[in-house]
């Protein structure tokens, strides 16, 4: 065959596949028809630019290395941790949903076109995938339902590698003529193999990136190489196993997520597009439409039980016991589009069985794309209809992101989470940054705020972006980005100086009275300032964040008729406020029962609200379950009451040490007891752990313990400096 018509048919595929995927994106349709009209187009049928038959047997080893690669970047983009928290529905679909569909579509095989059992198994199992590449733009079109979009995103993403395992599991039997201990065995090597090499070179890959012996500029090409050779050394040790092994390694770099993660899946990506464009077309190109008169009257049936029976059948066994009505039930029935895994594997196995003289090798090629075709088309050009009809369009968008990660968008997005219940994603470009929210159980990740298309790629239901880097312009920036996409409803940006109305009136200028984030961050975490939940009182250096009224969130704007908020304190060395002189006691007893019926019945004098009885018993019980000795000679003994509005702290000094359950089992000298008002955890903890800085000083210890009473209080006064949290744990909200 001559060379040149070769290089034609890559070049034009090549330059065609991937100018049509630009265009699908501009013009928000799926890339698939554009696709499989243009290799008709180009083909031999049509101007012949493009001709298959020219790569011989290169056409099967394209198509096997292309579905490698498409299938490597699937494992790589593969959310474990996502997957474990989605619904019920979607676990039964990964299981329960692909039985049935690959049983009941291999049965009406079986009957319609009295194929063998095992060809039949197999046919079926090519039909099983839907994948992202076609119900990512289907969703980006038709805003449905998070729910059922959920459900139909993460389908999509999860279920290629398990159709494809279960294809080649099929094809092995077919290939070996049937099912024999061989072809169990050879299953078994497969397995082993595959998942064998595949899980080593993905740990070797990561701790190579890690320990920084990749240069850091080469990663990408580095992770395609081993892509390549995961796959080429698998086939060589056991033919076919090389695709489970790939998508094997992608998924243990997509599971230990280096620091790069990021810009590794954005050229997996662009990689995975260019070669879906080329593979497509050539495949589209390939398929004999003499063969599709075959199909004949059964062929036409059996895409009708594909689309109007097997689907539904799938969606209504997987969802018993779930809650999903029955119009939403109706619409995920509908929508099953089949792509570009279901096309390569079925176009690589057509090529292997025809090799091989199989009689009903076209069969594969021929079903396959009529169901692509079908199902694209039809499910495609109709998906908004249906959804408009059964009414499971999504409302309007709820999900917030928030612009810059650091303690402050920590505390932010658990409380937007909580009290909206909606998703919250918090993204920065700082690796170490994100790192440290996502192990504080934040939902984040390293990207550009100005890459909208890319995040809502991803996060389609974003209505919401609260915008909080320390440069002001780049606030703006990144708002009036954000706002070209009809579906944000509101941006609201920290400016620090100004909080006049933007021109926009979807732009909102908040929160003038903070310094920068980078410096709030800071004063959190050094409890300098403390975020409170539904503070009802807004004086005293109260400011209001966040309200939740009845019908929406508003951000620095009092409601008094909601309860719902969040609020923000400049936290002040309350130790140093509630110590008086007056409760200072030096005592002599034996007994710690002894110690605090004394102490509470002074402090009772003192404070006649105090509930004596009560109290007592309850600092009794607390050293039974929890004791409260700290060590070194030290017990913090603390308590809540009803009765009081303000802390009391009580010092005592013991004339002789008295027992107490310690981690160093020593004897206790020096208690401070503490009595806050009950409902205010977060300034109780806030004195405790002043207390604990201040006696874990060695000097300051042995002061009080040997001082005098009227010097143990200007003692704690001169340790001002040391009366604050050297690490701030945030309070549950």
């Amino acid at each position: 065959m001559d060379s040149h018509i070769i290089f034609e048919t890559v070049f034009f595929s090549l330059f065609f596949g991937i100018n049509i995927i630009i265009l699908a994106k501009k013009v928000r349709i799926s890339t698939i028809p554009l696709l499989f009209i243009a290799g008709i187009c180009l083909g031999p049928i049509g101007l012949n630019l493009i001709q298959p038959s020219s790569l011989g047997i290169g056409l099967s080893t394209i198509v096997y290395l292309a579905v490698a690669i498409i299938l490597f970047e699937g494992g790589l983009t593969l959310d474990y941790s996502g997957y474990k928290k989605t619904s019920r529905v979607i676990k039964n679909l990964l299981t329960i949903g692909v039985l049935t569909t690959w049983l009941s579509i291999s049965t009406a095989i079986y009957f319609l076109f009295n194929f063998s059992l095992s060809f039949s198994l197999l046919a079926g199992s090519l039909v099983i995938v839907t994948g992202p590449t076609v119900i990512t733009p289907l969703l980006k079109r038709v805003k449905v339902e998070k729910k059922l979009y959920q459900i139909l995103h993460w389908e999509g993403v999860l279920i290629d590698p398990i159709g494809v395992f279960v294809a080649i599991t099929c094809f092995e039997i077919v290939y070996a003529g049937g099912f024999t201990f061989s072809t169990f065995q050879n299953f078994l090597l497969r397995l082993v193999t595959g998942v064998t090499v595949g899980a080593f070179c993905g740990w070797l890959s990561y701790y190579l990136i890690k320990k920084r012996y990749i240069p850091e500029d080469t990663i990408n090409i580095f992770i395609f190489s081993v892509a390549i050779f995961t796959f080429g050394v698998c086939d060589l040790i056991i033919p076919e196993s090389g695709i489970l092994a790939v998508v094997v390694t992608g998924f243990i770099l997509g599971i230990k997520k280096p620091s790069e993660m990021e810009e590794l899946k954005k050229f997996k990506l662009d990689l995975t597009e260019i070669l879906i464009g080329m593979l497509f077309i050539i495949l589209s190109a390939n398929i004999n439409f003499d063969r599709i008169s075959n199909f004949g009257w059964n062929g036409l049936w059996l895409i009708l039980f594909v689309l109007l029976v097997a689907r539904p059948l799938s969606i209504f066994t997987s969802s018993l016991g779930v809650k999903l009505n029955i119009k939403q039930k109706l619409f995920l029935s509908w929508i099953a589009p089949r792509g570009i895994v279901a096309a390569s594997v079925a176009a690589l196995f057509a090529l292997k069985l025809s090799e091989k003289g199989h009689p009903h090798a076209w069969f594969l090629e021929t079903f396959t794309f009529t169901v692509i075709a079908s199902t694209v088309i039809l499910q495609g050009f109709s998906a908004n209809f249906f959804a408009k009809l059964l009414n499971v369009k999504q409302k309007s968008a709820s999900d917030w992101v928030i612009v810059g990660a650091h303690a402050f968008s920590q505390h932010l997005s658990k409380w937007i989470s909580k009290t909206l219940n909606v998703s919250v994603l918090v993204i920065d470009t700082n690796p170490k940054n994100i790192q440290l929210l996502v192990q504080n159980g934040v939902r984040a990740r390293v990207i550009n705020a100005m890459e909208v298309e890319t995040i809502l790629e991803q996060e389609p239901h974003i209505g919401f972006i609260l915008c909080l880097t320390d440069n002001r312009d780049l606030n703006i920036l990144i708002a009036e980005k954000w706002l070209k996409f009809r579906d944000i409803q509101k941006v609201y940006l920290w400016d620090g100086e100004h909080q006049a109305k933007n021109e926009n009136s979807k732009i909102e200028k908040i929160w003038n009275f903070l310094p920068k984030p980078s410096i709030l961050s800071s004063e959190i975490k050094n409890r300098e300032i403390i975020l409170r939940e539904n503070e009802k009182n807004f004086e005293n250096g109260i400011d209001l964040l966040f309200q939740l009224t009845e019908t929406n969130i508003t951000v620095n704007k009092q409601d008094k008729s909601s309860n719902i908020n969040l609020t923000i304190q400049r936290e002040k060395i309350l130790l140093l406020k509630i110590i008086k002189k007056e409760h200072i006691f030096f005592i002599d007893v034996v007994k710690q029962k002894e110690l605090y019926e004394i102490v509470v019945k002074k402090l009772s004098d003192l404070h006649p609200q105090l509930p004596c009885k009560k109290l007592t018993q309850d600092l009794v019980e607390r050293e039974v379950n929890h004791p409260t000795g700290i060590g070194k000679g030290i017990a913090l003994p603390h308590a809540y009451s009803k009765k009081i509005t303000s802390p009391i702290c009580s010092i005592i000094r013991l004339d002789r040490q008295i027992e107490w359950k310690a981690y160093d089992k020593m004897p206790v000298k020096l208690i401070f007891l503490l009595i806050s008002p009950t409902g205010d955890p977060d300034q109780h903890l806030s004195i405790l752990s002043q207390i604990s800085h201040l006696i874990d000083q060695e000097d300051v210890r042995q002061k009080l313990f040997h001082c005098g009473q009227d010097e143990l209080l200007e003692i704690i006064k001169r340790q001002r400096s040391h009366l604050k949290d050297r690490e701030y744990n945030f309070p549950k909200l």
